[in-house]
């Protein structure tokens, strides 16, 4: 429960951060993020899955996703807080 409510309170940063820069970065630069966040997304989702599949069924598989997903989300904050003019 731990590693998916810290998992959570970083998307949130992240997502405030995101919007941040939709109502900031002009409109063509935007746009390159956004399809760039498409890919982010996709990526993160796999690695949490296959951090988690080391662990199916067991009693780390759940915190292993979560822990996975903080640990990317926390880096594509770091990277999103760089565009930041």
């Amino acid at each position: 429960a731990v590693a998916y409510s810290t998992y959570e309170k970083a998307d949130a940063l992240l997502n405030e951060i995101y919007r941040y820069l939709k109502d900031t970065l002009p409109e063509e630069e935007f746009a390159l993020l956004e399809q760039d966040e498409l890919n982010w997304i996709e990526s993160k989702n796999y690695k949490m899955e296959e951090a988690a599949s080391e662990y199916q069924g067991g009693s780390l598989e759940t915190f292993m996703r979560y822990d996975a997903g903080l640990a990317v989300t926390e880096e594509r904050c770091e990277y999103l807080i760089t565009l930041i003019k």
